[in-house]
């Protein structure tokens, strides 16, 4: 038993036509019916090429539908046929479905023949059930290598699947359905009812990261136009920002927990991308961008870690609900790719930022006692660890005027283009006293600077 992915190829027609090929084809294709033979000369078409092997086909149709039977009938019958294809289409709904399913089954031996049953699914669905029965086959739940999950099998895997059944062969990119020995049931509900979540939790979700989108790019421009903003506003705000970059991961990390309903388990998504948040905001509350950079960064390995652990989440994530669509059955998909490039990139944009400009500050360690600098400067470049340029600029407010006096001498020294920016930027956040020494630091010798320092921090205080 299992799940069949049928796409968008869900109607009758095209799912016959899916079967005589194992291709899916677009609407205009299905149109062209059996011409497509004559515009593909190497296309499969199943009852032929079984019928030339010397297995004789039969096709019935409940109601009779002749234009189906004459789609699916060979050109040509086998001779002496040891074998059979029996292809019967049903259209019936209740009590007419179960006695048209007798008839045709009744004269089946299981310990002989295969049984391959399909129920189409309703419109607007995209999952269909499959059962195989019959003679070497165990119970078990269905697979293949078209999908590499177990209960979900394609519809492009049906015609691989008979024609294995009758020993012909196959062609490069057919994979015929096999059986895993697991609860047939309980997997396949399961499974289905994942799917149905992800279906119905997808618009939702994606309507809750643009509107908070949004609202939280409203909130910011009314703080940088001066806005009042509370602390524990601008805090909420900072994890919020953080939980919609994070929710990607979480619709990834959700499939790993347990739900017993589509309110749970969109509460599990929401839940482990509030707590990637908080994780990214430990320890630097007040520094937003510094936070939203970790988020990125979390969010690039819980996906790594989930490739490297077998896909269970990517394939069963909001964002790629493979089966849904039946697009594709590998890879993280377009949706978790994106985000995958979008946060290893900021990430490492972020940290190369951070990198290069410890090495410029890192080498000014050579200019101590430089006549340009002076002896004081010279000597704060020389103690200068590297990190404080990088550190100063997502918190500055935590500098002292020492330094200050060391990430100023340092631009100094290294020619930093970025000298005047971050100079403003320090103007604002330290008091005239503070900033002042800094610059005199900068321009004095040994004695003067020492002085200008003193004097410098003694304003401060005072202040």
């Amino acid at each position: 038993v299992g799940l069949m992915s049928v796409g968008s190829a869900g109607e009758a027609e095209r799912f016959a036509l899916t079967l005589q090929t194992g291709k899916r084809w677009s609407p205009a294709a299905v149109r062209e019916g059996v011409r497509l033979r004559e515009r593909f000369a190497r296309l499969r078409w199943l009852t032929e090429d079984v019928a030339r092997e010397g297995v004789r086909v039969q096709v019935e149709a409940i109601p009779p539908d002749p234009s189906l039977v004459k789609w699916f009938s060979p050109s040509q019958s086998a001779g002496q046929a040891s074998e059979t294809l029996q292809i019967w289409w049903l259209r019936e709904r209740g009590e007419n479905l179960s006695r048209a399913l007798e008839r045709a089954v009744g004269s089946l031996n299981p310990q002989r023949d295969r049984l391959m049953l399909v129920g189409l699914p309703p419109k607007g669905e995209s999952l269909a059930p499959v059962i195989l029965a019959g003679s070497g086959l165990s119970t078990g739940v269905l697979t293949s290598a078209t999908t590499r999950t177990e209960g979900v099998v394609s519809d492009v895997d049906l015609t691989p699947t008979l024609l294995q059944w009758m020993g012909l062969p196959l062609r490069v990119g057919e994979h015929p359905m096999r059986v895993v020995r697991k609860d047939p049931f309980s997997t396949t509900q399961s499974l289905a009812q994942r799917y149905r979540w992800n279906a119905q939790a997808l618009i939702p979700l994606g309507a809750v990261q643009v509107l908070g989108g949004l609202l939280a790019v409203l909130a910011s421009l009314r703080q940088a136009r001066g806005g009042s903003v509370s602390r524990r506003g601008r805090l909420l705000l900072s994890v919020a920002i953080g939980l919609l970059l994070s929710l990607p991961a979480g619709t990834v990390i959700a499939p790993y927990l347990p739900a017993s309903n589509l309110t749970l388990y969109v509460a599990n998504i929401l839940l482990a991308a509030a707590g990637l948040s908080l994780l990214a905001h430990w320890g630097v509350w007040e520094q937003p961008f510094r936070a939203y950079i970790r988020a990125c960064a979390l969010s690039a390995l819980v996906l790594l870690a989930d490739t490297m652990s077998g896909q269970q989440g990517a394939k069963f994530s909001v964002y790629s609900a493979y089966a849904l669509s039946g697009i594709r059955f590998y890879g993280i998909g377009n949706e978790l790719m994106g985000v995958l490039v979008g946060c290893a990139l900021a990430w490492g944009i972020a940290w190369l930022t951070c990198s290069g400009e410890r090495r410029a500050v890192g080498g000014n360690r050579d200019g101590a006692g430089d006549s340009s600098l002076g002896g004081k400067p010279g000597g704060l470049a020389n103690r200068h660890d590297g990190t404080g340029l990088c550190v100063g600029e997502w918190a500055p407010e935590r500098q002292t005027a020492m330094g200050a006096g060391r990430r100023l001498a340092s631009r100094r020294r290294a020619g930093c283009c970025r000298g005047d920016v971050a100079g403003q930027s320090q103007r604002a956040a330290f008091p005239p006293g503070r900033y002042l020494a800094a610059l005199a630091g900068g321009g004095l010798g040994r004695r003067d600077g020492d002085s200008a320092l003193q004097n410098g921090a003694d304003d401060a205080r005072a202040e």
